[in-house]
Order: structure tokens, then C-alpha cells, then sequence
């Protein structure tokens, strides 16, 4: 997925010279706005790709904490939680991109092998959350130097 640091050299400028707070305050800013994004965009994928039946893992896709790491912030975005019947979202996200694997097919098992409806849109999705991560970093600057 998206990495700050393709917003651009001129942010990633812009954060440095910030003092340690502020810099924080920004990257958790614009790291959660690509977050939301990517959020918006899996859930598409979920619908796009007709795997939903309950709505559960739809709806349970969201973000993690931000958590600082060593240079910038680490965001995660998956179907969380469980379904109504105490199946993780997580690892029935996992199943339908990734397919059962070497397990032999049996008769009415479909998806085999995945239909990558995660790792296939990845690519489509970069380009976006980084637009959505730009404005943000824009709208921060304007902020916090008052134009």
C-alpha cells in the first residue's frame, strides 16, 4: 500500500523542520487519512467482488492505531473483529484472496485458488491513497503555518 514517504520530497521537508510534537501531530494526521481511504477502497472491493452475504466483514473493515515507528507511523487496515457465528473477518478476507491452498477440491468448494480481490486492487489503490494523503499534508501545513 501507500508509504508517506510517496507524498513527496517537499512534505517530507516540511515534517522535518517541524518540532518533534508537531511532526507527530502531522504524520498521524496524514497517516490516517490514508487510512480512511484505504478503508473506503477495501470496502469497495468487498462489494465489488460480491463476497458479501452478512454485511459482517464489511463492515468490520477499519484501521488500527497508529503506531510510531523508527522514521514515521504504520497504520493497518483489515476486516477486524468476528461475524455473527465467531468467525474472525480477518481470516475470511484471508481465505477468498488467498484461496484454500493445496487442500483438494471437493465438490461445491469454489475458489481454490483465491480470487485476489485485496492483492489484485493494491496496485489501482497506491495512487489514490496517496492523493488522499497529499491534501491532508497540505491542509496540515496550511495550519500550522496560517496560510
Amino acid at each position: 500500500m501507500a508509504k508517506l514517504s510517496s507524498i513527496g520530497e517537499e512534505y517530507m521537508e516540511k515534517l522535518s523542520n517541524l518540532e518533534i510534537g508537531m511532526r507527530r501531530v502531522g504524520l498521524l494526521r496524514i497517516a490516517k487519512a490514508g487510512g480512511t481511504k484505504c478503508g473506503e477502497l477495501m470496502r469497495g472491493y468487498i462489494q465489488d467482488s460480491h463476497h458479501v452475504k452478512s454485511g459482517d466483514m464489511l463492515n468490520s473493515v477499519g484501521m488500527t492505531n497508529a503506531e510510531e515507528t523508527f522514521g514515521g507511523v504504520s497504520i493497518n487496515i483489515y476486516p477486524m473483529g468476528t461475524d455473527s457465528r465467531g468467525v474472525k473477518n480477518a481470516m475470511k478476507a484471508f481465505v477468498v484472496n488467498h484461496g484454500i491452498g493445496g487442500n483438494p477440491t471437493r465438490k461445491g468448494k469454489r475458489n481454490k485458488t483465491g480470487d485476489k480481490f485485496i492483492t489484485g486492487n493494491e496496485r489501482h489503490t497506491d495512487g489514490v491513497v496517496t492523493e488522499a494523503m497529499k491534501a491532508e499534508a497540505s491542509a496540515f501545513f496550511n495550519e500550522v503555518t496560517g496560510g
